[in-house]
């Protein structure tokens, strides 16, 4: 209710001074933003120019087709079961012939990722959705799709998305160097 009626004020003509730590809270109401780090300005300019300026390149996360795990074949050749017809300290651990197979099209992915962007750094996966952080001033919006359009069946993308850095990323940034000055 209060975002209502701040946009409201705003929408007058009136300018409106807003102090918080929440960046969503910032992109929606503010249409320009500062960014202080131990009581100094760091930087100050509309969303779009910060997050250009001061963001890390973009996100990539691409969800891969993983090899179907045929039930037969995990029931019959391995101990895979149910967690609680385990014997206690007993682990659970997938066939040999199809853990080497999710592998080799995980690394297959990743293989090519590095190659094509010299500066991707791996966020996270799990399971077949991979998050990347793609850097380097020669990265473009247009460059990474033509790329995964290009080789989209090769590699076995099943849904992929591309997103500028965010805000709070911009912010976290700026925090850590806050912290590396203090050490």
């Amino acid at each position: 209710h209060l975002w209502n009626v701040l946009t409201s004020v705003i929408k007058t003509g009136t300018a409106i001074v807003l102090t918080s730590h929440s960046m969503e809270e910032g992109e929606a109401l503010c249409t320009r933003l500062a960014i202080m780090v131990n009581g100094e300005f760091k930087c100050l300019g509309g969303i779009q120019h910060l997050k250009s300026k001061f963001g890390k390149g973009y996100t990539l996360q691409v969800k891969i087709k993983l090899p179907d795990m045929d039930p037969t074949q995990i029931n019959s050749k391995s101990r895979l079961k149910s967690k609680s017809s385990l014997p206690s300290g007993s682990t659970m651990r997938m066939p040999t012939a199809i853990s080497n197979t999710i592998f080799a099209a995980t690394e297959t992915f990743h293989s090519f990722i590095y190659e094509s962007f010299q500066y991707a750094k791996l966020i996270e996966e799990h399971q077949g959705a991979i998050t990347y952080q793609l850097t380097g001033d020669n990265v473009t919006w247009s460059q990474i799709f033509r790329t995964l359009e290009t080789n989209k069946e090769k590699l076995l993308i099943i849904d992929y998305s591309v997103t500028q850095t965010t805000l709070e990323q911009v912010f976290l940034n700026f925090a850590k160097v806050q912290q590396y000055e203090e050490t």
